[in-house]
């Protein structure tokens, strides 16, 4: 007899799974096979000032990159990471090209780590390989010209997750996803107004991701104590929790 009331599959979300995600919690454990042989990401929970802190390292555990909280990285190719961030203070999204083949072991962790947490920033590399370029945050909905660098330009499309928008307070959230086409210089602007006006407790929820379903097109999302979602025809609010 058929079952009318046999659940629907979930859909693959499989793309969503791999797409990039803040630090530390989606990339302690992670390898990357690069230039330069294989480099894990690692955390170290037996120093407190440590805590939160996500180190690349070699196979001989030296030490090459230390990042703080929240930074994203996509690996372009076997010698390229793209890392961004979005910055609270200032309203912008920080963009920056590593060359992994240009770093070096970092001397003098300790003091390195507590300088890192000490003048805020992000991310320590002894050689400050990188290009980097910056972006307000702070752009209304809609689409808007953006003239990425060169190097950038090698990008289809990125989709950034930004908790800090028009504002630096938790209680006047402000969440969108900016949908980023380096290499044609675009931006699209899709505040996620389900969940600024929704009832949740922002700084202990929050979306951390989005990826585009490859068959679709169709944006979907999870985040931290909020469930996976498909965002409808506008991007700016969910069809379903998935």
């Amino acid at each position: 007899m058929f079952n009318i009331f046999k659940k629907k599959p979930k859909p693959d979300l499989s793309f969503l799974h791999q797409a990039p995600g803040p630090s530390p919690w989606y990339i302690i454990g992670k390898e990357l096979n690069s230039s330069v042989g294989i480099l894990s990401w690692m955390d170290d929970d037996t120093d407190k000032d440590f805590a939160g802190l996500s180190f690349l390292k070699n196979r001989k555990g030296e030490t090459l990159l230390i990042l703080d909280f929240y930074c994203y990285l996509n690996q372009l190719d076997a010698d390229t990471l793209l890392l961004w961030y979005s910055n609270r203070t200032d309203l912008s999204i920080t963009f920056k090209l590593i060359k992994l083949s240009s770093l070096e072991p970092i001397q003098e962790i300790k003091s390195k780590a507590l300088l890192l947490r000490s003048t805020k920033s992000i991310l320590w590399d002894d050689n400050k390989t990188y290009s980097t370029y910056t972006i307000s945050s702070s752009v209304e909905a809609g689409d808007h010209k953006v003239d990425f660098p060169l190097e950038f330009r090698v990008l289809d499309e990125l989709l950034i997750v930004t908790n800090n928008g028009l504002s630096n307070n938790w209680d006047q959230m402000f969440t969108a996803i900016f949908v980023v086409h380096p290499k044609i210089g675009r931006l699209i602007v899709y505040p996620q107004d389900w969940f600024n006006s929704g009832k949740y407790d922002f700084g202990y929820q929050w979306i951390t991701r989005a990826a585009r379903q490859p068959e679709t097109g169709i944006i979907f999302g999870d985040g931290i104590r909020i469930a996976k979602f498909e965002l409808d025809e506008s991007c700016r609010n969910v069809k379903q929790f998935v």
